[in-house]
């Protein structure tokens, strides 16, 4: 029996998430457990194309997880507490344990905020700095008020209790508006709450003409891949959400509803003050060597990539798009990847929260170590085909929804290995935008049929007009002719249209039109019939002979008198009808033969019944 846990991402594109899920992918090993990474964004982000991620997060809904992992600290970024628990309540009701941040109810595991920022300030006190500014997480996140009370504390020891002190939202534009202003003091070091906002010091000192370190110290909290990149890399303080997402997963399997607390650790670099690190020539040529080959990476990745989206821009059809996604997955050396679309190819995502992923959906490609799996329809609520769950040699895949803004494909499923391959990212997006526009294509194709229809069609009847049966017929009758068939042409005149016109008015001859038409539609179900316009109607039958045509006689009389006794209008209805049967020495054409029909119509104007 297969366990399944599930942990909610707000992307998977950068390093500090992929930490999380990469390091416990690795983690997770029992055979009977599976690993579900949900791969949203922010819940009700502002801007709408991440709101229309979340869809993926209702999977929850049907899916049996024995529990959940939420990364709430990035997950909550535009909601409180309260909306989040009730959102997280609307999802599932396993057991969730929530990092970072708490939620009322859930099992919480963290960072020890306090003891990572009260370290790199007495780090700080050690280069001897006594004129301090801080820039703080906004006032109402737990993680904020524990870091800000760790360099209260710190500084306090040390008898430090004037400092500029200003408030932050996390985000770099907010380090440096708040940077500005303390920058109006002598100071000796910065403290921020997040890397981020450290990012926006720099440049606000950077505008003041001032360097870091060497003018004043600059720390941060999260070590994010940026700060490691920067000229003067950042002194900071790492927070082990991949060593935190494995104990949050411990607790879920064992049952076990203990808050816990997962050290921080110091990351000391330049920006403190501290000299570089002392490298040997040795060290530091095996850097380039390292940097030289990662740049050569990159570029037979970018080479990749281009040759990526130059083939799937020649894909016109999902067996092809298929066979493109198996070309570059033997490139990649991927494990694994699935496309679970809806039967009916599309939804629209009307509000992201609300949405309800039908029971079913459609298998439609697989990929597991090369080898093609085969499609089928199965419950939504297994993720994927149980078989396909349950032989994968992996614990772990991730969940991406796969749509263009509102309008909503299905989704996607990988291992971890495949989406930890840089390309991965370029593929997932390429093969979003080919099923978009094949949807498209399939879309504008459906118009041009309808707008053909319509073209062709007589829009009081519903029959074909003029144009529609000559294109029709033209074909039809050169088929008939080389199969040796005798092809017919039948024109009727409906009888006295101009007196219920005048005496009852057009909206009643529309009727008698109508009428009429779905009387001889009803007698000439095999063959092809038109409006020819005004009271005018031509059938084509393939085989013309006189029996067929005093059968037609017969019933197309007897429809019309039991129309005439049992319909309450003001009219009775009668035809006349002219015949015309192909004749190999008469009628060189089809137009030969549709002007007899036409002249042998007309001749028997004086008739008020039908007879051929």
């Amino acid at each position: 029996m297969i366990s399944l846990y599930g942990m909610m991402l707000s992307t998977t594109e950068n390093l500090y998430e992929e930490e999380i899920w990469s390091k416990l992918s690795d983690y997770v090993s029992d055979d009977h457990d599976r690993m579900l990474f949900f791969c949203g964004r922010p819940i009700d982000s502002t801007y709408e194309d991440e709101a229309y991620s979340n869809v993926i997060f209702n999977l929850m809904k049907l899916m049996p997880l024995k529990g959940c992992i939420s990364l709430t600290g990035s997950l909550n970024y535009y909601v409180g507490s309260d909306a989040y628990k009730t959102y997280l309540n609307h999802l599932t009701q396993a057991p969730v344990v929530s990092l970072s941040v708490p939620i009322e109810g859930a099992t919480l595991v963290q960072c020890d905020n306090y003891i990572g920022s009260y370290e790199v300030c007495k780090h700080l006190l050690s280069h001897g700095y006594r004129r301090f500014g801080i820039i703080n997480g906004p006032s109402y996140s737990p993680e904020s008020s524990a870091r800000f009370k760790g360099y209260f504390d710190a500084l306090k020891e040390h008898d430090i209790h004037d400092f500029q002190c200003c408030e932050g939202d996390f985000s770099e534009t907010s380090g440096y508006e708040q940077a500005k202003q303390l920058l109006l003091h002598p100071l000796d070091a910065i403290m921020c709450a997040n890397d981020q906002m450290a990012m926006g010091v720099i440049r606000a000192m950077k505008e003041k003409g001032l360097r870091v370190a060497k003018d004043i110290a600059v720390v941060g909290f999260d070590d994010i891949e940026q700060v490691r990149l920067l000229e003067l890399p950042f002194t900071t303080v790492k927070q082990p959400f991949g060593d935190m997402a494995c104990k949050a997963f411990d607790l879920l399997k064992h049952d076990c509803r203990d808050d816990k607390k997962v050290p921080a650790q110091l990351i000391v670099r330049e920006s403190c003050g501290c000299p570089k690190a002392f490298q040997s020539l040795e060290h530091e040529e095996h850097e380039k060597r390292f940097y030289m080959s990662k740049y050569s990476q990159s570029l037979h990745e970018y080479t990749l990539t281009l040759r990526l989206r130059s083939s799937f821009d020649q894909v016109s059809s999902h067996q092809q798009l298929y066979d493109v996604i198996d070309e570059y997955m033997k490139k990649l050396e991927g494990h694994e990847l699935h496309l679970c679309l809806f039967e009916d190819h599309r939804q629209l995502i009307n509000h992201a929260i609300e949405f309800n992923w039908p029971s079913r959906m459609q298998y439609a490609y697989g990929h597991r170590k090369g080898k093609r799996l085969d499609q089928q329809v199965f419950p939504t609520f297994h993720g994927l085909p149980i078989e396909v769950m349950s032989l994968s040699d992996e614990h772990a895949f991730l969940f991406y929804p796969i749509h263009q803004n509102h309008i909503l494909y299905g989704y996607m499923v990988t291992d971890s290995n495949t989406a930890k391959h840089r390309i991965f990212t370029s593929m997932k997006r390429e093969i979003t935008t080919t099923l978009s526009r094949l949807d498209l294509m399939a879309q504008i194709q459906s118009y041009t049929k309808q707008m053909e229809k319509l073209a062709e069609t007589d829009m009081l009847t519903g029959i074909l007009n003029r144009r529609g049966f000559f294109e029709t017929v033209d074909i039809a009758f050169r088929q008939d002719i080389r199969a040796k068939k005798t092809p017919g042409i039948i024109f009727c005149d409906v009888n006295g249209l101009k007196k219920v016109n005048d005496h009852f008015g057009h909206e009643v001859g529309d009727q008698m039109i109508m009428d009429t038409a779905s009387i001889l539609a009803n007698v000439f179900k095999d063959d092809v019939l038109a409006r020819m316009g005004g009271d005018e109607f031509v059938i084509y039958i393939s085989e013309c002979s006189f029996s067929l045509l005093e059968h037609i006689n017969l019933v197309l009389n007897e429809r019309i008198n039991q129309f005439n006794i049992q319909s309450n209008t003001y009219y009775q209805l009668s035809l006349e009808a002219g015949v015309a049967c192909y004749d190999e020495t008469i009628h060189s054409s089809l137009d030969v033969l549709i002007k007899e029909a036409d002249q042998n119509l007309y001749t028997k104007k004086r008739f008020r019944k039908i007879n051929f």
